[in-house]
């Protein structure tokens, strides 16, 4: 087969020998073939083209990278547009997004907002109730402070009474031991002393309720008694 390709080379550089047929296209493809093939096909130069035929192949060739450039314009402009398409769905599922974290803040929010109403509620309730009470005990604090002065005030008009009556008695006392005293020695004993005797009895019992009712109130009766003399 080499021999063969060598074969033919010299044939066809015969034939193409120089003055008669140059060609620098043919014999470079002469030069680069590797198979008898190529050998034939470059012993042959290509048909020529007419020059309209040339024209019209150049005209081609313009309109298809026209379209070519058209094709890439086209192709960059429907990226573009994907992406501005793209970016509009990008914001749109990022909006809807927050706005289902917003509406679950305030749904939060809105259940807290009830809670903090029911505490309010509740505590408003109790401050009704502790208001109620207070008014209450105080009505009561009034009609005790009312009943314990009215008490004080019997107690000290009972005290001078009871002082006045004390002078009195101790007055008529000392007269009738006197009187006591004097009649011993007769044995004679008047009705008058009868009568002290029975009202010394009725004002020991007296003193006595007395100082019982002034210590249910917290009173010193003796105190009393000496402030009043």
């Amino acid at each position: 087969e080499q021999q063969m390709l060598e074969l033919a080379r010299l044939v066809v550089g015969v034939a193409r020998s120089p003055p008669a047929r140059v060609n620098a296209a043919l014999d470079h493809s002469l030069q680069a073939a590797t198979n008898v093939g190529e050998v034939l096909a470059a012993a042959v130069a290509p048909p020529r083209l007419l020059l309209a035929e040339a024209d019209e192949l150049v005209a081609l060739r313009r309109e298809n990278d026209r379209l070519q450039a058209e094709l890439s314009d086209a192709k960059d402009k429907l990226a573009e547009e994907m992406n501005l398409r793209t970016k509009p769905d990008y914001f749109l599922v990022s909006a809807n997004s927050e706005c289902d974290q917003a509406l679950d803040l305030v749904q939060d929010m809105r259940v807290q907002l009830s809670n903090a109403s029911a505490q309010l509620m509740q505590a408003n309730a109790a401050i009704a109730h502790h208001a109620d009470v207070t008014q209450s005990l105080e009505k009561r604090t009034l009609v005790a402070e009312a009943d314990s002065a009215a008490a004080v005030r019997q107690n000290t008009q009972l005290h001078e009474r009871i002082s006045a009556s004390l002078v009195t008695y101790n007055t008529q006392l000392e007269r009738l031991r006197k009187q006591v005293a004097d009649r011993d020695r007769a044995n004679v004993i008047p009705a008058r002393i009868q009568a002290l005797t029975d009202e010394n009895n009725s004002l020991r019992r007296a003193n006595s309720i007395l100082r019982r009712h002034s210590a249910a109130h917290g009173l010193d009766v003796d105190t009393l008694v000496l402030a009043s003399a």
